[in-house]
């Protein structure tokens, strides 16, 4: 009988999914958790179809975790605050500046 693929993770400390993959893909398992085993798609492109969106948001933070043997998907709520990037006084100055130029070109 032929063997079917098996989906691995990684997870962090804090058991957020920072990777999933299929057995197709990977030479070495170490270091990551089986969490399913079969044949088809769902089994050969992990990703596509375990994890509704990707490992991370546009921020960087993880989507999901991996508790009691279940992907959990993060609620916004969990997830780190997204840290606020304040312009640099550069990037201050050229705003102030073209707006004088703005005010003097009408």
């Amino acid at each position: 009988m032929e063997e079917g693929y098996r989906v691995y993770i990684k997870i962090d400390q804090n058991n957020n999914i920072v990777a999933i993959n299929s057995s197709v893909f990977m030479t070495n398992t170490d270091g990551w958790l089986q969490i399913d085993e079969g044949f088809g798609d769902k089994y050969h492109h992990a990703q596509n179809y375990y994890l509704e969106k990707p490992i991370v948001d546009v921020y960087g933070r993880y989507n999901y975790r991996f508790i009691n043997g279940e992907i959990i998907e993060i609620p916004e709520a969990d997830k780190p605050s997204i840290p606020v990037v304040l312009p640099t006084i550069e990037e201050r100055l050229e705003g102030v500046e073209q707006v004088l130029l703005d005010l003097l070109s009408i």
